[in-house]
């Protein structure tokens, strides 16, 4: 008896749904409007936060970043104090490898900006160079496209090599293959031993595709630390089997005996970790997330009124129907479920073609900019599906009531 309730519901819903074409049409416009808004919004945000995420993956889970700025901030920090710390130098660099014995890697880097590179043909400005040590590969691990990373004998050394972003290699060889061309740097003959995978637009900035990564010590020899626009980076990653906790303790002890810190002094330096990072993230997408639920309900809302409009309308015009049904026999139960089924079917259609206009803006921003792609996924479909049902039986549920007490006597008089 269900099922066969269930399926006359339905036949009697497409039908009325396809005998009233431009009202079914405005209908499906309000539930589709709504559904696209709050859909679109929460595809967007879970995209930026899934890049975001991915970017600073990047950065190594497990890695402690020797640092003068604590990332968590807070209302007590003293910032005018924290500015004066002394930055990350070789110094604390080499006491940290020869005093932590719980690190499996310790890597130093620094960057510069604006550099003139140029090949056989081409010149580009303004181009970031890094200049890493050679541990720095096993913290990052780039991925190569073609040639290699330096050596430790090329790192220690100082060698003219140089591994270039996607886009520099691009712009200054094109297609061909650039892995043993000479470039220069400011005038200085660097040999290209290594090109990076492209990696694309970064919502962070961590992105090598426009820079060019040549050995510290190389960069040393025409380059101040005191000059530096940006802080170095002196990140360490523990050995197998130990805690960060124990890491930061030993960082702790190593980076105070390097700087001369007496037992009373507080520390000039800050240690950091990605899980801080995550937490401060979370943060920020759940009062976005709360911000993008109270828009697109509020759109939800416009469209489930005009859905409980179109089913009074509708129940108006079948009051005779109805009446004659009730005559019968039929049911309050299945006089009920035809208008509630009705108005889900309704609701569910109109959010089918939201999420169909999703998919379809998704695709477009892709095309238009492949480095930002959006994807809509399986939780999003099940939100907008389950918003859908919900609108319907709420929407529906008091033009139902309506129909299925109407007394048989007074509707067939009154039509």
């Amino acid at each position: 008896m269900i099922f066969q309730l269930l399926s006359e519901s339905l036949s009697m819903a497409f039908k009325e749904l396809t005998g009233n074409k431009l009202r079914t049409f405005l209908s499906l416009a309000g539930i589709t409007i709504g559904i696209f808004c709050i859909i679109s919004v929460l595809t967007v945000i879970d995209s930026f936060e899934d890049q975001i995420r991915s970017s600073f993956s990047k950065l190594g889970s497990d890695v402690v970043y020797v640092s003068r700025f604590p990332w968590g901030g807070g209302e007590n920090i003293d910032w005018e104090k924290i500015i004066k710390r002394p930055k990350p130098s070789l110094d604390d660099y080499e006491a940290i490898k020869k005093n932590v014995p719980s690190a499996r890697t310790v890597s130093f880097a620094m960057e510069v900006l604006g550099k003139e590179v140029k090949s056989v043909s081409e010149k580009i400005m303004d181009i970031e160079v890094f200049g890493p040590t050679h541990e720095f590969d096993d913290i990052w691990q780039f991925d190569f496209f073609k040639g290699r990373y330096f050596s430790p004998s090329e790192s220690h050394s100082g060698s003219a090599v140089a591994v270039i972003g996607a886009k520099i290699a691009e712009d200054l060889f094109g297609t061909a293959n650039p892995i043993g061309e000479s470039i220069k740097i400011d005038g200085r003959a660097v040999n290209v031993i290594g090109q990076l995978a492209k990696e694309g637009e970064s919502l962070i900035g961590i992105t090598f595709d426009e820079s060019i990564i040549i050995p510290l010590n190389y960069l040393r020899k025409f380059t101040s630390t005191k000059k530096l626009l940006y802080d170095p980076l002196l990140n360490v990653a523990p050995a197998k089997g130990v805690s960060l906790d124990q890491l930061k303790a030993e960082i702790t002890i190593a980076m105070r005996a390097a700087r001369q810190l007496r037992p009373a002094q507080e520390e000039n330096f800050a240690l950091n970790q990605l899980s801080i990072l995550d937490g401060l993230l979370d943060q920020v997408f759940k009062i976005v997330n709360m911000a993008a639920w109270i828009i697109g309900l509020f759109s939800i809302l416009v469209g489930g009124f005009g859905i409980a409009n179109i089913m009074f309308v509708s129940v108006r015009e079948r009051t005779k129907m109805i009446g004659i049904k009730k005559s019968l026999g039929a049911r309050r139960s299945a006089i009920l479920a035809e208008f509630i089924i009705e108005a889900i079917v309704l609701c569910i259609l109109g959010g089918l073609w939201g999420l169909l206009s999703v998919y379809l803006m998704i695709t477009l921003v892709a095309y238009v900019n492949p480095d930002y792609v959006f994807a809509m996924n399986i939780k999003n479909m099940i939100i907008g599906v389950g918003l859908s049902i919900f609108i319907g039986l709420i929407a529906g549920f008091l033009p139902a009531v309506r129909a299925a007490y109407m007394d048989p006597v007074i509707a067939i008089r009154n039509s």
